[in-house]
């Protein structure tokens, strides 16, 4: 529960395809505003998507690229990760990473994942994800925030993100 099923894999006229259930909802992203003045409700959504990732990590699959952009929020308010686009599994090592290769989203990065190391990404880069979802969810914006991606992606290798109470006063 809590993360969105594919229902169906195939091919068709040389196209691969996949078809997942139907949320319906929006994304994160576009609802940030709704949870900045109720962190304790943004923090119960991160508590249910902690759930569903702690269900993928049990079966051996890691996200890499928690963002709001990626959890959906159905009619009922219950969030459903999906766009799996970049997850790998956990027990398989690839010679074949490129290293300073940007894969997932900058400013949510966790700093391994700004390292380029793709081996170096584990359980503990999605649970950085994580908290740059609640992050995101109580400032309504990423913990980091450069003008280009490589500024972004130094911010994540050498600084703290601002303490959220300074974007939200309803933080403590």
């Amino acid at each position: 529960e809590g993360i969105i099923p594919i229902l169906e894999v195939g091919e068709r006229e040389g196209q691969r395809y996949f078809s997942m259930k139907l949320i319906d909802g929006a994304s994160l992203d576009k609802q940030l505003g709704r949870y900045t003045s109720n962190p304790g409700r943004a923090a119960e959504v991160v508590a249910l998507v902690a759930d569903a990732i702690h269900h993928a990590h049990l079966r051996g699959i890691l996200h890499r690229d928690l963002k709001p952009g990626n959890i959906l929020i159905d009619a009922q308010g219950q969030p459903h990760v999906g766009d799996f686009g970049l997850a790998r599994r956990l027990d398989v090592v690839s010679d074949l990473t490129q290293t300073d290769a940007v894969i997932g989203t900058p400013g949510y990065f966790s700093p391994e994942q700004a390292s380029g190391r793709r081996n170096a990404v584990t359980v503990a880069s999605d649970v950085y994800g994580l908290g740059a979802v609640l992050y995101a969810l109580l400032t309504g914006h990423a913990p980091f925030r450069g003008d280009t991606i490589h500024d972004t992606i130094q911010l994540v290798r050498e600084s703290w993100p601002e303490p959220p109470s300074r974007s939200n006063a309803q933080v403590d």
